[in-house]
């Protein structure tokens, strides 16, 4: 299959900053990705051009690609930049299911989704709001305060 890398990708800014190692790694990660983006011979791939860990941290942390797992990686431009790819031609990828964790955008830009489920078991909006404070009196327990006198006796308690 024909891979290209596209202009907007070549050319920002972003891009020529990187090290030539990295920019290299990019190209060959690009060429060897299946018809979805998914690429899972990184390793070999850094052997092959001679790159260090750090070309593939560079990519990782500039978001030029994703990493899935420990061994396998997603292209995060990879549509972007094979706009002329035949959908006809296009096989199926053995990691289909990676890509429920994966949003493709209009512009053929890959984004994490977000989990709205995994959001809220990390994060309790309403965690202690309810919970009864055991070491003061909690006046919503008892009768509604109806007189001053019955607030102040609730508050030195």
């Amino acid at each position: 299959m024909r891979r290209c890398i596209s202009n907007e990708i070549l050319y920002n800014d972003n891009f020529v900053r990187l090290p030539a190692s990295t920019k290299i790694l990019y190209v060959y990660i690009n060429n060897q990705t299946d018809d979805k983006g998914f690429c899972d011979n990184v390793a070999s791939i850094m052997r092959t051009v001679n790159a260090r860990s750090q070309d593939l941290h560079n990519l990782i942390d500039k978001r030029y690609i994703y990493k899935v797992n420990e061994w396998l990686y997603l292209e995060k431009h990879f549509y972007l930049n094979n706009k002329g790819l035949r959908a006809d031609r296009l096989k199926a990828s053995r990691y289909e299911e990676y890509l429920n964790d994966y949003v493709l955008k209009d512009n053929g830009v890959y984004t994490l989704a977000t989990n709205r489920q995994q959001l809220a078991t990390n994060c309790q909006p309403n965690d202690g709001l309810t919970k009864h404070n055991i070491t003061k009196h909690n006046i919503t327990e008892h009768n509604t305060i109806t007189s001053a006198e019955e607030l102040k006796a609730a508050l030195r308690r």
